[in-house]
């Protein structure tokens, strides 16, 4: 049986393409050894991450990698697909998190999907931490939800309430209602009003 030229050499070049392509994405500080210490990490698969590593239930699985892998530094560094996740496991480390360093990590990851959807028009929600975030909540605080704007619009959202109580009243005992869509509907029309 012969073995054609072609698949001869594709074969023997997948092995040297993997492994130029594992040189090249290696940093720097990783082929030096590293200076600085590294968070430790599971393995992960290419495009999944570490996906395949949780279970049910995620709490009592995060915890089992965390035992495994952890290192004793309370942080464990997870991919969830293509994007890292620092899993913090340590109390103190958590403090540190929200005292120390966090106007490093409040800021929201700048995704294609968010900017595709707001259309590059922020709000509250997804606004990066900064003077426009700061500028969005203060106009939300101070102006839409002031004790004096919620005052004016109970009345409104009380008469929304007892309609909603009428309507699943209305569907009468032992029939099936439909309550997420109610309450879904009564949240949009608040909003709206």
């Amino acid at each position: 049986m012969e073995i054609s030229h072609p698949l001869l050499l594709a074969s023997l070049l997948l092995p040297f393409t993997w492994l130029l392509l594992r040189l090249l994405s290696v940093s720097p500080r990783e082929r030096s050894g590293g200076h600085g210490r590294r968070i430790p990490s599971p393995p992960a698969l290419p495009v999944s991450g570490h996906l395949y590593l949780l279970k049910k239930p995620l709490h009592r699985s995060l915890a089992a990698l965390a035992a495994r892998y952890g290192d004793g530094t309370g942080l464990l560094l997870l991919r969830f697909g293509t994007k890292p996740v620092l899993f913090v496991t340590s109390p103190a480390v958590a403090d540190e998190c929200f005292t120390v360093h966090d106007v490093a990590l409040a800021d929201r990851p700048g995704l294609a999907s968010r900017r595709l959807l707001t259309d590059d028009c922020p709000s509250i929600s997804t606004a990066n931490y900064g003077t426009l975030w700061r500028q969005l909540r203060r106009l939300a605080t101070v102006h839409a939800l002031c004790a004096h704007r919620l005052a004016a619009t109970a009345a409104t959202r009380d008469a929304g309430a007892r309609a909603m109580a009428a309507r699943l009243r209305r569907a009468g005992p032992g029939s099936a209602v439909a309550v997420k869509a109610t309450a879904y509907e009564f949240v949009i029309n608040l909003i709206m009003a």
